[in-house]
């Protein structure tokens, strides 16, 4: 859940209508607009140098912070951190230089050196509503923290009510750690606060996706992580849950194609290709199963859910026709897959005693078959 962080990047703000702010600085600050309307897809390294080379920004550090910004919306986290770093080196105060860097090392998986970054930066100015939300993020890896994390997204709101980061961080602390009936309808009041804005942003229909699936509205939950999903095209994730809420309702052809779509976005995916497995298998297409079921085990070769499927599609599906020697050795590779899942994790639960129970039965229908031979 931390990628919903991404709601807390910093917008730069245009440099006040002042007539000593007018020259390079308005100048540089419309080049990065330019940028920005164009989705940062542009010579991102020219805008971010005529930021830095900007001698009338506002404020100490603003120039450095325009740099590392324009970089950091451009994906290029090396050179943003080294120009934030700069930014900090001529205002160790400059929050909103604080924050952005606290973003950087929260993506990196930093969490203890962002949260170090959100608290200075929270210290420097009070009012920055993105310092609270990025601590509030980095603080939901903790489950001891979830009320801090609640607290923080109220600090939030109370800088800016209009910041919809404010309301997914919210609801994202009733959401996490196994929540309640209870919890999820309080965060789905809490989504429903924001009311229509939050339809045009991925992260908010996300999380009103989740607490929608997990109320059980499994309808709803689909259609607004369909929504996610194409405010969202680069996001495998968001497809990955849109897929895991179809099967749910047994659509499973309807499933087929967010599944591919997060295989192409990321092809070392295990859950990708176990979903497409159990998907095919739900809509019959059991040759094309079986194939995703082993693209599945190549990716982790002791994904224990990958071993278990496909030992029971072995066991449960045999091709008409098949002379009892190949059925024989179909099944024999069947009780191997439930062996090695059984020294998995999920083997000791009851899942082990279900794949006890279909070894006992493949035996007696080897021993079956044997006696045809």
């Amino acid at each position: 859940m931390t990628r919903a962080a991404a709601l807390a990047v910093l917008l730069l703000a245009a440099p006040a209508a002042a007539p000593a702010h007018a020259g390079k600085w308005a100048d540089a600050v419309a080049g990065y607009r330019v940028l920005e309307k164009a989705g940062f897809k542009g010579d991102c390294k020219q805008v971010a140098a005529a930021l830095q080379a900007a001698a009338d920004a506002p404020h100490p550090g603003d120039a450095e912070f325009g740099a590392g910004l324009t970089y950091q919306r451009c994906r290029q986290p090396i050179e943003a951190a080294a120009a934030y770093q700069r930014a900090l080196g001529k205002d160790a105060t400059h929050a909103r230089a604080r924050a952005n860097l606290g973003r950087l090392l929260l993506d990196k998986g930093d969490r203890a050196g962002a949260l170090i970054q959100y608290e200075a930066a929270v210290k420097a100015d009070p009012q920055l509503a993105a310092a609270y939300l990025g601590r509030g993020f980095a603080r939901l890896g903790d489950a001891r923290e979830l009320r801090e994390v609640s607290r923080d997204a109220q600090r939030a709101l109370a800088v800016d009510a209009r910041d919809l980061g404010g309301y997914v961080l919210l609801a994202l602390s009733y959401l996490a750690d196994a929540p309640s009936q209870a919890r999820l309808g309080v965060a789905a009041y809490v989504l429903a606060q924001a009311g229509e804005r939050g339809k045009r942003s991925a992260a908010f229909q996300f999380v009103r996706g989740m607490v929608a699936r997990g109320q059980n509205h499994l309808g709803d939950a689909a259609e607004t992580l369909a929504a996610a999903a194409k405010l969202a095209p680069s996001h495998a994730g968001v497809r990955l849950e849109l897929a895991r809420t179809l099967l749910l309702l047994r659509r499973y052809d309807d499933a087929l194609a967010p599944l591919a779509e997060a295989r192409k976005l990321s092809p070392q995916s295990y859950p990708a290709a176990l979903m497409s497995g159990v998907a095919l298998r739900g809509a019959a297409r059991f040759p094309e199963a079986e194939k995703m079921y082993q693209a599945a085990l190549e990716l982790d070769p002791n994904g224990a859910e990958a071993l278990f499927d496909l030992a029971l599609l072995w066991r449960d599906f045999i091709a008409p026709g098949l002379a009892p020697a190949e059925s024989i050795k179909r099944y024999r590779d069947a009780r191997a897959l439930f062996e090695r899942f059984a020294r998995t994790p999920l083997g000791a639960g009851a899942r082990g005693i279900e794949a006890e129970e279909a070894v006992a039965e493949i035996d007696e229908m080897v021993e079956l078959l044997e006696g045809v031979k």
